[in-house]
């Protein structure tokens, strides 16, 4: 007898690979591609504030946006043109639908700093 199959999220599944690339590639970030617990601490328009606010600044610090290269499990460089390779780095720690629980970025010092004094005057 063959057991039906449980069908409990009604999105495509996607690799974590294109999870990665469409969060710094898509116009617009969908709640269903992070799970509820991430978008408790984070709600969706905040994280949406904040992956542009990096992406503006990164592009005009280090030209555009290139690609995401997967370098270890669940690690990427996020690769701009006229950066160093290993200048950004992402950890995303997925669920087991793929989804974005916790992203953690290591960046430059000074792109940081660039960031949190945007980041205070909100």
């Amino acid at each position: 007898m063959m057991q039906p199959s449980l069908n409990v999220c009604d999105n495509k599944q996607v690799s974590q690979q294109t999870a990665a690339e469409r969060f710094f590639t898509a116009d617009r970030l969908a709640s269903e591609w992070f799970t509820p617990s991430s978008l408790e601490i984070n709600n969706l328009s905040e994280l949406q504030k904040q992956r542009d606010n990096f992406k503006a600044k990164a592009e005009r610090k280090y030209g555009r946006y290139q690609r995401i290269e997967k370098i270890a499990t669940n690690r990427y460089r996020v690769v701009f043109k006229n950066a160093n390779p290993d200048l950004i780095t992402c950890m995303f720690v997925f669920d087991w639908l793929d989804r974005i629980h916790e992203i953690k970025m290591q960046i430059d010092k000074e792109l940081l700093q660039e960031i949190q004094s945007e980041i205070l005057h909100y």
